[in-house]
């Protein structure tokens, strides 16, 4: 019974931690995408420079 909490409790933070990961995983990416757009509006305002 011991080792099933154990195995429960263990499955439970690799869960958790995976969640947060894929949390500030999309953070990053929606800051890329959004630096990204900014840098394309700015080249198309300004194609010459």
């Amino acid at each position: 019974m011991k080792d099933l909490i154990i195995a429960i409790f263990i499955g439970l933070c690799g869960i958790i931690t995976s969640l947060f990961y894929l949390i500030f995983a999309q953070n990053d990416t929606l800051k890329i995408l959004a630096e990204s757009h900014q840098e394309l509006e700015n080249w198309l305002k300004h194609p010459n420079d």
